[in-house]
């Protein structure tokens, strides 16, 4: 055998020696730039699994919902701010409903305006019982004496509007309302506000109490406005029907 053939013989048999220092430095490197490849893939998966908030919720979530709530000047003469108003978080709408709170949620509200109002001098005298209201076939009642007295018997109104992400999601807070009568309530056909609307009243009044509550929440786009009256025993619902057109005719 050549001296050569015996050399390169005697390197294959010899076991190998230790790697070089440059070599077992880059291993560590290797490892950790698959590590953030991994990571990075994962995020990017979760990402797309997380709903997208288009152009239209950045736009609704930039909405500001206060000029669209009732003020004095939309109400009879004689109203006052009962109560100032205030933004209402889904928190605070709730009112510690935590199953409202959850829809709220899942319907994507996004903030809420609400403000409350008083007659500075209420009307003495109840309108006596069948007197000053008729029903048109579209549900709206007409007070018969409310033009020349200024509407005497509203007494109290309560405004809120609210703003969604989505018109699905507005759409799905009336439909809550719809479904979800209580049994004290009587559901009111209204005329066409807005997109949608819905309309209820309480025709329990006591003697004691000559108070009646009426409730018209309506649906414009992805904005939701409700008034609710408080007024005299024997009163129409043209007031409130009124009210919400005013209130509707504020969102844009």
């Amino acid at each position: 055998m050549s001296e050569t053939g015996g050399s390169a013989a005697q390197e294959m048999s010899e076991p190998l020696g230790p790697q070089s220092t440059d070599e077992a430095a880059s291993k560590p490197t290797f490892n950790l730039w698959f590590l953030v490849l991994v990571v990075g893939i994962v995020l990017a998966i979760v990402a797309a699994s997380l709903p997208r908030r288009d152009s239209s919720w950045l736009r609704a979530a930039s909405v500001d919902p206060q000029p669209f709530a009732l003020s004095t000047s939309d109400l009879p003469t004689g109203f006052v701010v009962e109560q100032n108003g205030s933004y209402s978080s889904n928190e605070k709408a709730a009112g510690g409903d935590g199953f409202l709170l959850s829809q709220f949620d899942s319907f994507g509200r996004l903030n809420g305006y609400e403000i409350s109002f008083v007659r500075a001098r209420p009307h003495p005298n109840p309108l006596p019982e069948g007197e000053g209201t008729s029903v048109s076939r579209e549900g709206e009642g007409i007070a018969a004496r409310g033009d020349e007295l200024d509407s005497p018997s509203l007494l109290k109104v309560h405004g809120s509007v609210a703003v969604y992400a989505t018109v699905e999601g507005a759409r799905s807070l009336v439909e809550l309302l719809t479904s979800s009568t209580p049994e004290d309530m009587a559901v009111v056909p209204v005329p066409r506000l807005g997109d949608e609307a819905y309309a209820t009243s309480s025709e329990f009044a006591a003697p004691e109490s000559p108070e009646v509550y009426r409730f018209v929440t309506a649906r414009k786009g992805t904005v939701v406005t409700s008034v609710v009256t408080t007024s005299l025993q024997g009163s129409g619902f043209r007031e409130s029907i009124d009210l919400a057109h005013k209130a509707v005719a504020k969102i844009p």
